[in-house]
Protein backbone atom coordinates (compact mmCIF):
# COMPACT_ATOMS: atom_id res chain seq x y z
CA UNK A 1 0.00 0.00 0.00
CA UNK A 2 2.84 2.34 0.90
CA UNK A 3 4.61 1.51 -2.36
CA UNK A 4 1.44 2.28 -4.30
CA UNK A 5 1.10 5.62 -2.53
CA UNK A 6 4.74 6.51 -3.22
CA UNK A 7 4.40 5.59 -6.88
CA UNK A 8 1.24 7.68 -7.20
CA UNK A 9 2.85 10.57 -5.34
CA UNK A 10 5.66 10.69 -7.88
CA UNK A 11 3.25 10.44 -10.81
CA UNK A 12 2.65 13.94 -12.29
CA UNK A 13 -0.78 12.85 -13.55
CA UNK A 14 -1.86 11.91 -10.03
CA UNK A 15 -0.76 15.35 -8.84
CA UNK A 16 -2.82 17.05 -11.55
CA UNK A 17 -5.88 14.92 -10.83
CA UNK A 18 -5.63 15.66 -7.11
CA UNK A 19 -5.23 19.37 -7.81
CA UNK A 20 -8.23 19.36 -10.17
CA UNK A 21 -10.46 17.51 -7.69
CA UNK A 22 -9.38 19.88 -4.92
CA UNK A 23 -10.17 22.88 -7.12
CA UNK A 24 -13.63 21.47 -7.91
CA UNK A 25 -14.39 21.14 -4.19
CA UNK A 26 -13.09 24.66 -3.50
CA UNK A 27 -15.13 26.04 -6.40
CA UNK A 28 -18.34 24.39 -5.16
CA UNK A 29 -17.73 25.59 -1.60
CA UNK A 30 -17.09 29.20 -2.69
CA UNK A 31 -20.19 29.20 -4.90
CA UNK A 32 -22.35 27.76 -2.10
CA UNK A 33 -20.98 30.24 0.47
CA UNK A 34 -21.55 33.28 -1.75
CA UNK A 35 -25.11 32.26 -2.66
CA UNK A 36 -25.91 31.64 0.99
CA UNK A 37 -24.54 35.05 2.00
CA UNK A 38 -26.46 36.84 -0.77
CA UNK A 39 -29.73 35.16 0.27
CA UNK A 40 -29.20 36.39 3.84
CA UNK A 41 -28.57 39.98 2.73
CA UNK A 42 -31.57 42.11 3.66
CA UNK A 43 -30.75 45.41 1.94
CA UNK A 44 -31.12 43.99 -1.59
CA UNK A 45 -34.30 43.32 -3.54
CA UNK A 46 -35.01 39.87 -4.94
CA UNK A 47 -34.17 41.08 -8.45
CA UNK A 48 -30.85 42.57 -7.28
CA UNK A 49 -29.99 39.31 -5.50
CA UNK A 50 -30.75 37.37 -8.67
CA UNK A 51 -28.54 39.65 -10.80
CA UNK A 52 -25.70 39.51 -8.27
CA UNK A 53 -25.81 35.71 -8.06
CA UNK A 54 -25.89 35.47 -11.85
CA UNK A 55 -22.83 37.72 -12.32
CA UNK A 56 -20.77 36.06 -9.57
CA UNK A 57 -21.58 32.56 -10.90
CA UNK A 58 -20.37 33.57 -14.37
CA UNK A 59 -17.08 34.95 -13.03
CA UNK A 60 -16.53 31.84 -10.89
CA UNK A 61 -17.10 29.55 -13.89
CA UNK A 62 -14.56 31.49 -15.93
CA UNK A 63 -12.02 31.25 -13.08
CA UNK A 64 -12.72 27.52 -12.73
CA UNK A 65 -12.07 26.72 -16.40
CA UNK A 66 -8.97 28.95 -16.52
CA UNK A 67 -7.37 27.13 -13.57
CA UNK A 68 -8.24 23.67 -14.95
CA UNK A 69 -6.84 24.66 -18.35
CA UNK A 70 -3.58 25.86 -16.78
CA UNK A 71 -3.19 22.62 -14.78
CA UNK A 72 -3.67 20.41 -17.83
CA UNK A 73 -2.10 22.72 -20.42
CA UNK A 74 1.01 20.59 -21.06
CA UNK A 75 -1.16 17.52 -21.73
CA UNK A 76 -3.62 19.43 -23.86
CA UNK A 77 -1.02 21.25 -25.97
CA UNK A 78 -0.55 18.50 -28.62
CA UNK A 79 -4.32 18.16 -28.92
CA UNK A 80 -4.77 21.92 -29.22
CA UNK A 81 -2.34 22.07 -32.14
CA UNK A 82 -4.35 19.41 -33.95
CA UNK A 83 -7.58 21.25 -33.25
CA UNK A 84 -6.44 24.50 -34.89
CA UNK A 85 -7.23 23.24 -38.38
CA UNK A 86 -10.56 21.85 -37.24
CA UNK A 87 -11.37 25.14 -35.50
CA UNK A 88 -10.77 27.10 -38.71
CA UNK A 89 -13.35 24.96 -40.51
CA UNK A 90 -15.79 25.21 -37.62
CA UNK A 91 -15.57 29.01 -37.63
CA UNK A 92 -16.89 29.08 -41.17
CA UNK A 93 -19.59 26.52 -40.41
CA UNK A 94 -20.72 28.06 -37.13
CA UNK A 95 -20.42 31.77 -37.87
CA UNK A 96 -23.90 32.60 -36.51
CA UNK A 97 -23.30 30.72 -33.25
CA UNK A 98 -19.97 32.50 -32.77
CA UNK A 99 -21.67 35.85 -33.34
CA UNK A 100 -24.34 34.94 -30.77
CA UNK A 101 -21.66 34.01 -28.22
CA UNK A 102 -19.74 37.22 -28.98
CA UNK A 103 -22.95 39.20 -28.50
CA UNK A 104 -23.55 37.43 -25.18
CA UNK A 105 -20.04 38.31 -23.99
CA UNK A 106 -20.59 41.93 -25.08
CA UNK A 107 -23.82 42.09 -23.05
CA UNK A 108 -22.12 40.83 -19.90
CA UNK A 109 -19.04 43.02 -20.26
CA UNK A 110 -20.86 46.26 -21.13
CA UNK A 111 -23.83 45.66 -18.79
CA UNK A 112 -26.20 47.12 -21.40
CA UNK A 113 -29.22 45.79 -19.50
CA UNK A 114 -30.17 43.51 -16.62
CA UNK A 115 -33.05 41.25 -15.62
CA UNK A 116 -36.32 43.18 -15.45
CA UNK A 117 -35.22 46.00 -17.80
CA UNK A 118 -37.49 47.07 -20.65
CA UNK A 119 -35.53 46.91 -23.93
CA UNK A 120 -36.16 47.25 -27.66
CA UNK A 121 -34.02 45.82 -30.45
CA UNK A 122 -34.81 45.43 -34.14
CA UNK A 123 -38.48 46.28 -33.53
CA UNK A 124 -38.92 43.83 -30.64
CA UNK A 125 -39.84 45.28 -27.22
CA UNK A 126 -40.15 43.49 -23.91
CA UNK A 127 -39.07 42.90 -20.34
CA UNK A 128 -35.82 40.92 -19.99
CA UNK A 129 -36.56 37.66 -18.18
CA UNK A 130 -33.47 35.62 -19.06
CA UNK A 131 -29.92 36.29 -20.26
CA UNK A 132 -27.89 33.44 -21.72
CA UNK A 133 -24.63 33.28 -23.61
CA UNK A 134 -26.31 32.91 -27.01
CA UNK A 135 -29.85 34.24 -26.52
CA UNK A 136 -31.91 36.73 -24.53
CA UNK A 137 -35.53 36.02 -23.62
CA UNK A 138 -38.06 38.84 -23.24
CA UNK A 139 -41.72 39.07 -22.28
CA UNK A 140 -43.13 40.92 -25.30
CA UNK A 141 -44.71 44.38 -24.98
CA UNK A 142 -46.98 45.57 -27.76
CA UNK A 143 -48.10 45.42 -30.40
CA UNK A 144 -48.39 49.25 -30.67
CA UNK A 145 -45.21 51.32 -30.44
CA UNK A 146 -46.33 53.12 -27.27
CA UNK A 147 -48.16 50.18 -25.70
CA UNK A 148 -47.19 49.18 -22.17
CA UNK A 149 -49.26 45.98 -22.17
CA UNK A 150 -47.54 42.59 -22.31
CA UNK A 151 -48.80 40.19 -24.97
CA UNK A 152 -48.06 37.07 -22.92
CA UNK A 153 -45.62 35.82 -25.56
CA UNK A 154 -42.01 34.93 -24.72
CA UNK A 155 -39.60 35.98 -27.47
CA UNK A 156 -36.09 34.58 -27.84
CA UNK A 157 -33.65 37.08 -29.36
CA UNK A 158 -30.30 35.83 -30.74
CA UNK A 159 -27.47 37.78 -29.16
CA UNK A 160 -25.89 38.28 -32.60
CA UNK A 161 -28.34 41.17 -33.07
CA UNK A 162 -26.49 43.07 -30.33
CA UNK A 163 -23.52 43.38 -32.70
CA UNK A 164 -25.27 45.10 -35.61
CA UNK A 165 -28.57 46.53 -34.30
CA UNK A 166 -29.33 49.50 -32.07
CA UNK A 167 -30.40 48.46 -28.57
CA UNK A 168 -32.76 50.74 -26.61
CA UNK A 169 -32.91 50.40 -22.83
CA UNK A 170 -36.07 52.16 -21.62
CA UNK A 171 -35.21 51.46 -17.97
CA UNK A 172 -31.85 53.26 -17.98
CA UNK A 173 -33.20 56.35 -16.19
CA UNK A 174 -35.08 54.32 -13.58
CA UNK A 175 -38.28 54.28 -15.60
CA UNK A 176 -38.12 57.81 -17.11
CA UNK A 177 -37.15 59.02 -20.59
CA UNK A 178 -37.48 61.92 -23.03
CA UNK A 179 -40.30 61.38 -25.52
CA UNK A 180 -41.67 63.33 -28.51
CA UNK A 181 -45.26 63.62 -29.72
CA UNK A 182 -46.33 65.00 -33.11
CA UNK A 183 -49.44 67.09 -33.73
CA UNK A 184 -50.58 68.33 -37.18
CA UNK A 185 -51.44 72.00 -37.71
CA UNK A 186 -54.43 72.42 -40.02
CA UNK A 187 -54.90 76.19 -39.60
CA UNK A 188 -51.72 78.30 -39.48
CA UNK A 189 -53.39 81.08 -37.52
CA UNK A 190 -53.90 78.69 -34.61
CA UNK A 191 -50.21 77.75 -34.43
CA UNK A 192 -49.38 79.85 -31.37
CA UNK A 193 -52.55 78.79 -29.59
CA UNK A 194 -51.78 75.10 -30.18
CA UNK A 195 -48.24 75.50 -28.86
CA UNK A 196 -49.44 77.18 -25.67
CA UNK A 197 -52.12 74.55 -25.09
CA UNK A 198 -49.70 71.66 -25.66
CA UNK A 199 -47.24 73.11 -23.15
CA UNK A 200 -49.97 73.61 -20.57
CA UNK A 201 -51.33 70.09 -21.08
CA UNK A 202 -47.85 68.59 -20.91
CA UNK A 203 -47.10 70.37 -17.63
CA UNK A 204 -50.44 69.22 -16.25
CA UNK A 205 -50.03 65.50 -17.06
CA UNK A 206 -46.40 65.38 -15.89
CA UNK A 207 -46.71 67.40 -12.67
CA UNK A 208 -46.83 64.28 -10.45
CA UNK A 209 -43.47 62.91 -11.59
CA UNK A 210 -41.63 65.76 -13.36
CA UNK A 211 -39.38 66.65 -10.41
CA UNK A 212 -38.39 63.02 -9.82
CA UNK A 213 -37.63 62.59 -13.54
CA UNK A 214 -35.45 65.72 -13.54
CA UNK A 215 -33.50 64.55 -10.48
CA UNK A 216 -32.89 61.12 -12.01
CA UNK A 217 -31.68 62.47 -15.36
CA UNK A 218 -29.62 65.28 -13.86
CA UNK A 219 -27.89 62.79 -11.57
CA UNK A 220 -26.90 60.76 -14.64
CA UNK A 221 -25.72 63.84 -16.57
CA UNK A 222 -23.52 64.95 -13.66
CA UNK A 223 -21.97 61.50 -13.21
CA UNK A 224 -21.20 61.26 -16.95
CA UNK A 225 -20.11 64.88 -17.34
CA UNK A 226 -22.85 65.69 -19.87
CA UNK A 227 -24.95 68.80 -20.34
CA UNK A 228 -28.59 67.83 -20.83
CA UNK A 229 -30.90 70.61 -22.13
CA UNK A 230 -33.86 71.75 -20.07
CA UNK A 231 -36.22 68.90 -19.22
CA UNK A 232 -39.28 71.15 -19.14
CA UNK A 233 -41.84 70.50 -21.92
CA UNK A 234 -40.86 72.27 -25.15
CA UNK A 235 -42.37 72.64 -28.62
CA UNK A 236 -40.81 72.89 -32.05
CA UNK A 237 -42.42 73.70 -35.42
CA UNK A 238 -41.44 71.38 -38.29
CA UNK A 239 -42.42 70.62 -41.88
CA UNK A 240 -43.00 66.93 -42.63
CA UNK A 241 -42.17 65.16 -45.90
CA UNK A 242 -45.47 66.30 -47.44
CA UNK A 243 -44.71 69.93 -46.57
CA UNK A 244 -47.38 70.05 -43.87
CA UNK A 245 -46.82 71.88 -40.59
CA UNK A 246 -46.34 69.78 -37.46
CA UNK A 247 -45.69 70.73 -33.87
CA UNK A 248 -43.22 68.49 -32.05
CA UNK A 249 -43.80 68.29 -28.29
CA UNK A 250 -40.78 67.10 -26.33
CA UNK A 251 -41.19 66.20 -22.65
CA UNK A 252 -39.96 63.93 -19.87
CA UNK A 253 -42.28 60.97 -19.39
CA UNK A 254 -42.74 57.98 -17.13
CA UNK A 255 -42.25 54.94 -19.37
CA UNK A 256 -45.07 53.00 -17.75
CA UNK A 257 -47.49 55.85 -18.58
CA UNK A 258 -46.41 56.79 -22.11
CA UNK A 259 -49.53 55.28 -23.74
CA UNK A 260 -51.86 57.05 -21.29
CA UNK A 261 -50.01 60.35 -21.75
CA UNK A 262 -50.24 60.09 -25.53
CA UNK A 263 -53.98 59.36 -25.37
CA UNK A 264 -54.55 62.19 -22.89
CA UNK A 265 -52.78 64.77 -25.05
CA UNK A 266 -54.28 63.48 -28.30
CA UNK A 267 -57.86 63.51 -27.00
CA UNK A 268 -57.49 67.08 -25.72
CA UNK A 269 -55.97 68.18 -29.03
CA UNK A 270 -58.72 66.55 -31.14
CA UNK A 271 -61.47 67.90 -28.89
CA UNK A 272 -60.26 71.50 -29.20
CA UNK A 273 -58.78 71.58 -32.71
Amino acid sequence: MLELFNSLKNDPQFYKITLSVGWVLIFLFIQWSIKRRIKRTKNLTRLEKHNLQDNISNYLRIAFFVVVALVWFSDLQPILVSLVAVAAALVLATKEIIMCITGGILIRMSEQFKHGDRIEIDGTRGFVIQKKLTTTKVLEIGPEANSQQTTGRILTIPNSLMLNKVLKNESFFNGYSIHIFKFPVIEKKKLESIENDLLNWANEVSKNYSEEAKKTMMKFSQSEGLDIPSLNPRTKVMLNEEGEIEIILKMAIKNSEVADIEQNLLRKFIKKY
